[in-house]
């Protein structure tokens, strides 16, 4: 009986140890994934900072064209204020001048019917 216990034993030592290596190998095999997934880490990690750098480079060009338009809007709001201040200028000359075009209009007419009656 003894023999047979041993016997036993000796199968359940063998399934356990078929047990424990099947549970080593798979171990193993993750390990390995683990390791090659780390492995691609750093890889993923520069992919990442160089994305991120050209949105940097993407957010600062895009700032300076901004920064670009505003000035020229800046300038040309200037240009058309200006603008505006000379054609008010050139309104009131014009004005001044059909008035005085007028007066001398006016002045030659005497004249002329002044000669007339001499």
């Amino acid at each position: 009986m003894v023999a047979k216990e041993v016997k036993n034993l000796a199968k359940e030592t063998a399934r356990a140890t078929g047990e424990i290596s099947a549970q080593v190998m798979n171990m193993q095999t993750v390990s390995e994934k683990t390791a090659g997934s780390i492995g691609e880490i750093p890889a993923m990690m520069k992919n990442l900072e160089d994305i991120s750098r050209s949105i940097s480079n993407s957010v600062a060009q895009q700032s300076a064209a901004t920064q670009e338009a505003s000035q020229n809007i800046n300038h040309v709001l200037k240009a058309a204020k200006d603008t505006g201040g000379s054609a008010s200028e050139l309104l009131d000359i014009s004005k001044e001048l059909t008035d005085q075009c007028h007066q001398l209009q006016q002045r030659v007419a005497t004249f002329l019917e002044s000669v007339r009656t001499m």
